[in-house]
């Protein structure tokens, strides 16, 4: 009788499964805004059934910061680089499940 608890237990327990996008943005007069570039990035996670868990934002790096600059004035301000943000993504395995039925 001991074991039904933790059978039950076993079969209620929920997997979760994570994943996580690194997104580099670009700007420009030329680019749509960073609002828009993630939101439409966002919308295309929760449709495939993920949900944005944490958003960081990375710092500039020397490199992407001259880089970024270089193309800007390559491109009269029509792109440039900008910076990135890690957007971590999870859905529960359930989720796959009722998927295939």
């Amino acid at each position: 009788m001991s074991d039904q608890p933790g059978e039950q237990a076993q079969e209620r327990k929920i997997n979760r499964a994570n994943r996580v996008d690194n997104l580099r943005f670009f700007g420009g007069w030329l680019s749509p805004s960073v609002h828009i570039q993630l939101s439409n990035r966002i919308a295309l996670a929760n449709s495939k059934g993920w949900k944005v868990n944490q958003v960081i934002e990375t710092p500039y790096d020397l490199g992407v910061r001259f880089f970024g600059t270089l193309l800007a004035i390559l491109t009269l301000g029509a792109f440039t680089l900008g910076g990135s943000l890690i957007v971590i993504y999870e859905r529960d395995d359930l989720f796959n499940e009722f998927g295939k039925i």
